[in-house]
């Protein structure tokens, strides 16, 4: 039986915060503030930009912005700290000298949901609309804008520091003629100056709550105790806000360091999903967070007494003096049904402590960190089936064993980028000598005459990649992380599976099938275009169904019918079912291979379809572009003739098809991490009318 797993369950949602945690607002006519920046790289565009700010916005204030240089990859890998890129692309992309930032307002703000490359999402879409006309205008990577009140909030005090009531004095005196100029580094660049800095910066910037501390006023510094976990969903964002160190890669929390007024201070990051706390509670612990007078965002008392508890008990042991603590802690908070050492008839003391973090529905989960300490009898008298081994030497080492290597990897990581920061044109070399001889081998494999050689080659690196950490849907094998396409020790949270080369489009497809689908049940035929060796070997083996693959060279066993997806050589209504994963974006005509599709499914047949999409804005494709460099630039590869918009369901529909879309950020984030499936990868369902009768 195939193993199913909940692929469209949402997970709850986070609220941003309560009445005191709000963004700076508008004034009282409704007005909403936005920051344009133009990196340096499209000031060539500068002044056309500029101008229509003016015309469609409230122009309030100007700067011109210069970054430290030995801090600017630092910067740039900070300020897009929700998206796991490293500073030096964004260097590459966005240039390394002086740009400006434009605090703009507009009187008239029109708020919708509109789908961005984030997803749908909720903002001003004149602000939007602006964004995407201006980096039509200067390049793809030149223009930053915010679209609501929370990124503005943010981005404003990264840039420029905390300043209460700022947008409400360039709204009362704007100064539209004047640019000021400003050096400066992003705030907390190098350390912070105090712990109100740190924390009224992360209110600002990202959803967290500070758990464990509720024996700690507002005001008297919470870094130093020994109990503090900053919980988030953002674990990405908070980290690189925190400037924490050191830089191990996501997702995994757990002790790091934070500098604070010259002093190197420990801090603790929890994620929603990590296990040391249950997701469901550590999801409403989010929604239940408040700003208190030093700016940190904590739990009600009694709440937050409930994850100091669970952290002593549950990974902190049965330490001496830690019992009479929380007795009398819970005494001066009014705690009143605190069990201390009273315990039921014939219950011993810790099953009494259990039954008490139960009813407060703290349920015992065994933490994914090997730092953690666990006590596995309070998770046994809890009912819990801890999720890791008990603490031990085992685990501590291992953690200290993934320290050193993931150390390692940041040192030739941290050179690599210098390299290329310091010398750009090396990344130009890559396309000569050795890049050709790459492409040219994966060429090689891709074809049938050495298909022996791949499959050694994916066994080989198939043992390299053993553990327990991921698992390729596609294969079944047991990962300790996804590869390059033929990389044979690096690892990474969402690339190639080592023993079936399937990627995250992959992954997601295969699953998809499992959980929506009776494709793997009933007989059929399925068709595939341009058909992925990992995918079709399944297929191929799979006794209810009839595999046809469809590309334009035989490249494999897979491939059993040489043709052209705008023409393909098969019958009408022939097809119960059809995949085209990633593929349309390299048809010239692409609309007669969806009509194509159309026809050879049977009625009441359906189709799967993917392609590389920009949710904030419509396809684009240009038939004048034919330079393989050229079209990388535009449409994100050398062989891609256009970048689909959202527009997409609508030449689908041209073509026949009722169309579904089945959204990838709807799949739950412990699927996503188990899987290595990434958060872009949307599936259009395509469904042919059933005859009628």
């Amino acid at each position: 039986m195939a193993e199913r797993v909940g692929l469209t369950t949402r997970r709850p949602p986070v609220a941003r915060g309560s009445q005191e945690l709000a963004p700076e607002r508008g004034p009282a006519n409704g007005a909403d503030f936005a920051l344009f920046v133009i990196w340096s790289k499209g000031r060539h565009a500068e002044a056309r930009v500029l101008a229509d700010l003016e015309e469609r916005f409230t122009l309030l204030k100007l700067y011109e912005v210069a970054w430290s240089p030995g801090r600017v990859m630092e910067n740039y890998r900070r300020f897009y700290s929700d998206l796991p890129v490293r500073g030096v692309y964004h260097s590459h992309g966005k240039g390394l000298g002086p740009f400006v930032a434009a605090v703009v307002m507009d009187p008239e703000p029109e708020v919708s949901e509109r789908m961005t490359s984030r997803g749908p999402r909720t903002l001003n879409a004149r602000f939007l609309d602006a964004k995407l006309q201006y980096r039509r205008w200067a390049g793809e990577l030149t223009i930053h804008s915010t679209e609501t009140p929370f990124e503005t909030e943010r981005d404003l005090t990264m840039l420029f520091g905390l300043e209460p009531g700022r947008l409400a004095r360039l709204a009362a005196k704007p100064r539209p003629g004047e640019m000021e100029h400003v050096a400066r580094d992003l705030t907390g660049a190098g350390g912070w100056t105090s712990e109100a800095e740190l924390f009224q910066v992360l209110g600002r910037a990202v959803t967290y709550v500070a758990t464990g501390v509720p024996d700690i006023p507002p005001g008297e510094g919470v870094l130093h105790s020994p109990h503090l976990q900053l919980l988030t969903d953002d674990y990405l964002t908070l980290h690189a806000a925190l400037g924490a160190h050191p830089r191990l890669p996501w997702p995994h929390g757990g002790g790091f360091r934070v500098r604070v007024a010259g002093e190197w201070l420990p801090v603790r990051i929890r994620f929603v999903g990590d296990g040391f706390y249950d997701s469901a509670w550590a999801s409403r612990l989010l929604t239940q967070r408040t700003s208190a007078g030093d700016g940190t965002c904590r739990l009600p008392p009694r709440e937050d007494f409930t994850t100091l508890a669970y952290d002593i008990l549950v990974h902190g042991g049965d330490g001496p003096g830690l019992r009479e603590r929380l007795a009398e802690l819970a005494s001066r908070l009014g705690v009143d049904d605190w069990p201390g050492e009273a315990s039921g008839a014939g219950e011993e003391p810790i099953a009494t402590l259990s039954r008490w973090l139960r009813e407060r529905k703290a349920t015992v989960v065994g933490p994914s960190d090997p730092s953690v300490g666990f006590d596995p009898s309070v998770a046994a008298s809890a009912g819990a089936a801890p999720r890791v081994a008990p603490r031990g030497f085992p685990r501590r080492a291992k953690w200290w064993g993934y320290r050193v290597w993931h150390g390692f990897r940041q040192i030739l990581s941290f050179g690599r980028d210098q390299v290329l920061f310091r010398a750009p044109w090396v990344r130009r070399m890559r396309r000569l000598g050795p890049g050709t001889v790459v492409r040219s081998a994966r060429r090689g494999l891709a074809s049938g005459n050495l298909f022996a050689v791949k499959r050694a080659v994916l066994l080989l690196r198939g043992v390299l990649f053993l553990g327990w950490k991921y698992r390729c849907p596609c294969c079944g094998w047991h990962l300790r992380g996804f590869a390059g396409q033929w990389g044979m020790l690096a690892s990474n949270p969402d690339g190639y599976c080592p023993r079936c080369n399937a990627k995250a489009r992959h992954r997601r497809l295969w699953l998809y099938l499992e959980e929506h689908t009776d494709l793997l049940e009933r007989p059929g035929r399925v068709l595939e275009i341009a058909p992925w060796w990992a995918l079709s070997r399944r297929l191929r083996k799979r006794g209810n169904l009839s595999f046809i693959g469809l590309d334009l060279a035989a490249r494999g066993p897979h491939v059993s019918v040489v043709g052209d997806a705008a023409r393909i050589p098969l019958d009408d209504d022939c097809i119960d079912s059809a995949l085209c994963i990633h593929t349309l974006e390299h048809i010239e005509h692409d609309q007669r291979a969806m009509s194509e599709l159309f026809r050879v499914l049977k009625p009441g047949g359906w189709a799967v379809v993917s392609v590389p999409l920009k949710l904030d804005r419509p396809t684009h494709e240009d038939p004048t572009i034919t330079d393989p460099g050229q079209r990388e630039r535009e449409f994100g590869e050398r062989s891609h003739v256009r970048f689909y918009g959202l527009d997409i369901q609508d030449r689908l529909k041209d073509a026949g098809f009722a169309v579904l879309v089945d959204w990838a950020r709807e799949i739950p984030h412990e699927v996503r991490t188990r899987f290595g499936l990434r958060d872009d990868e949307n599936l259009f369902l395509c469904r042919k009318a059933a005859a009628s009768t």
